[in-house]
């Protein structure tokens, strides 16, 4: 299964309307900066980083769960501090 059929073809969220940064796509792999979430931003204002970076870990768990072979990172997180979030995601091969 290669990237671009993976959970992003059938999500349903407003992905592109509602956050902004910028994401590369290609058989394997998906990188994405995004320099804005909607929900970091409510969560930062509340004060509940921490309960935001719980939500966070729900991107893990659906990948996972729509393609166990998915190798997900989130190397950078604005609810940890960072400018940008940075979200790696790769296909792993299934021999």
């Amino acid at each position: 299964m290669c990237i671009r059929d993976s959970l992003s073809k059938y999500y349903d969220m407003p992905l592109k309307e509602a956050w902004k940064g910028t994401s590369k796509v290609d058989e394997v792999t998906y990188h994405s900066e995004v320099s804005f979430c909607p929900f970091a931003k409510v969560w930062k204002e509340k004060g509940a980083e921490e309960i935001g970076l719980i939500y966070c870990e729900q991107d893990i768990a659906l990948m996972k769960a729509y393609n166990p072979n998915i190798n997900f990172k989130r190397p950078k997180n604005v609810l940890k501090g960072d400018e940008i979030c940075i979200l790696d995601v790769k296909v792993e091969s299934q021999e």
